[in-house]
């Protein structure tokens, strides 16, 4: 009995070993594709990516911080060198139904990864002009190819911090505590999955009341073993003072992708506010889930800026 079991569980390690290395040829073949698609001028899909590493939303910042750094990766494969490129730093913070620039700066572009081609590494530095105020913040890193007199944005990427008080004052104790941030899931080699909300995003109204919102778009995950194991959450946040409220949320509907795009799916999702939505500027947020994980872990995320105009007559 026990040299059965053994032979099971040397069996059973074999097979979880032969599922990862096919899993990353895999990718590797996806990447090397990604490359190759990239450099085509009759592509379908936009491998350009921007993704910050740190800050990351776990981070809790206190108001009197003297800066705040970070750093990033951007692939982009079809620029010649980083002296082409430009990195925009803006912080924004929510304010009541608008994002107000906080603070902008110019990031620092570094080397190419060794043996990754088409990646950059990048530095920011956010020191502290005046002090911050409790509550969120949006850090919004973009990408710019400014080899031609026009700038064009080739990818961009954003996220949230919080700043706190070191012992808060005269705290609620009924206050309810927001949920943590999902963590991201680790993956083998260099990350490239990335999600992006494609361009226009459609708003039904019916008079002034705004009826449907529907966000589309793709996601790039080499690591992905099947789509079922993918959940594509869509939130719709207004920004308040120093915090942000959801609008709405649903679960978006998930395909394949585009023949001769390995990786990609793409996903369209309809929000129907039950409330009121106010004109103003709102972010929509798509969370790429792992539903495989016990606890659901983030693939990838994609924030866009979207304004709702008051109703005209």
């Amino acid at each position: 009995m026990i040299m059965v079991a053994e032979y099971y569980q040397g069996r059973a390690a074999r097979i979880r070993g032969w599922r990862w290395r096919n899993l990353l040829v895999l990718k590797s073949l996806t990447i090397t594709a990604a490359l190759s698609l990239s450099a085509s001028s009759a592509r379908a899909v936009d491998y350009h990516f921007v993704r910050t590493l740190q800050p990351d939303e776990t981070t809790k910042w206190g108001l009197d911080v003297a800066n705040i750094a970070g750093m990033g990766i951007l692939f982009m494969p079809q620029i010649n060198g980083k002296e082409d490129l430009a990195v925009r730093v803006r912080m924004y913070r929510p304010v009541e139904g608008d994002f107000e620039v906080f603070q902008e700066e110019t990031a620092e572009v570094g080397t190419p990864f060794p043996a990754q081609p088409g990646t950059y590494q990048y530095l920011l530095n956010l020191p502290r002009q005046v002090l911050l105020k409790p509550g969120k913040y949006l850090v919004r890193v973009d990408c710019f190819d400014i080899s031609d007199d026009k700038p064009a944005l080739l990818g961009s990427d954003s996220v949230f911090f919080t700043a706190v008080e070191a012992k808060p004052k005269n705290a609620d104790p009924q206050r309810p505590l927001r949920p943590a941030p999902i963590a991201r899931r680790p993956t083998r080699g260099f990350d490239m999955h990335f999600a992006r909300i494609s361009e226009p995003i459609d708003i039904e109204r019916r008079g002034a009341v705004v009826e449907k919102i529907t966000v589309g778009g793709f996601v790039f995950l080499p690591d992905l073993e099947a789509k079922d194991d993918l959940i594509v959450r869509v939130r719709l946040y207004r920004p308040v003072d120093g915090e942000l409220d959801v609008a709405d949320e649903a679960i978006a509907k998930v395909d394949a992708g585009w023949p001769g795009h390995p990786g990609t799916y793409r996903f369209t999702c309809g929000l129907k506010p039950a409330q009121p939505v106010k004109p103003g500027k709102y972010l929509l947020r798509v969370d790429c889930l792992n539903k495989r994980d016990r606890e659901p872990t983030l693939w990838a995320t994609a924030l866009e800026f979207l304004t709702i105009a008051a109703a005209t007559e």
